[in-house]
């Protein structure tokens, strides 16, 4: 689980960054939930976007995000990002430095 040293409130674009492996076994169905107040659930495909940030879209006040290796392959996960967004000027600017914090 990853969630914010802060509570956050506001509109936060929440992306995910890993790698891969050497033989390429990972799963393309890893369960992913960012958690608000509605908790919508999302799933990824680790086969794509490998070694580059993969957006997982944009969340009002979230709480955390969370996976589990319920899939159909190995699961890794690098980073998560929270980036701020300033909702006077708009989604593509004014992202802050990203803030966040891995539980074992």
């Amino acid at each position: 689980m990853w969630r914010p040293d802060v509570p956050l409130r506001g509109s936060y674009r929440i992306s995910i960054w890993y790698g891969g492996l050497p033989d390429g076994v990972v799963a393309s169905d890893v369960p992913l939930t960012v958690m608000t107040q509605s908790g919508p659930r999302n799933q990824i495909d680790q086969t794509k976007n490998r070694g580059e940030w993969q957006e997982l879209g944009v969340f009002k006040d979230p709480a955390n995000v969370s996976l589990t290796n319920a899939a159909n392959g190995r699961v890794i996960v690098d980073a998560i990002k929270f980036e701020r967004l300033r909702e006077d000027i708009g989604a593509e600017s004014g992202a802050h430095p990203p803030t966040s914090k891995a539980i074992p």
